[in-house]
């Protein structure tokens, strides 16, 4: 399944052939680019897949807490995947996001 985001999809979820691809590695909750067509509106049809891209609104730099604040940063670190073989929920990522709220971390680190 290929998901998009929620701004330009309202993260609809579609299934994707990759038969057309030469070449791929995907894994659950990876971001990648895909170029193809879903002329049916059921299938996307992938002509080539470009791992490792992500919306510029998430690489942005965001400044973290200043140096001279003396408050330490509390730092979580989580490793994916986020979503389970049979279901696209996010579920623990969402289970990542709560401890992370509980614990008040200062800054999340996702792998995976």
């Amino acid at each position: 399944f290929l998901e998009g985001s929620r701004s330009r999809s309202n993260a609809r979820r579609t299934r994707v052939d990759l038969s057309e691809c030469a070449e791929y590695a995907l894994f659950p909750g990876q971001a990648v680019a895909v170029t193809g067509v879903n002329t049916f509106g059921h299938t996307f049809a992938a002509r080539s897949v470009i791992p490792g891209l992500l919306p510029t609104t998430l690489c942005e730099r965001q400044p973290l807490a200043s140096s001279q604040s003396k408050r330490p940063i509390n730092m979580l670190v989580a490793a994916g995947p986020f979503t389970t073989t049979d279901d696209l929920s996010y579920a623990p990522l969402t289970e990542a996001l709560a401890l992370a709220g509980k614990r008040a971390a200062s800054v999340l680190l996702l792998l995976g």
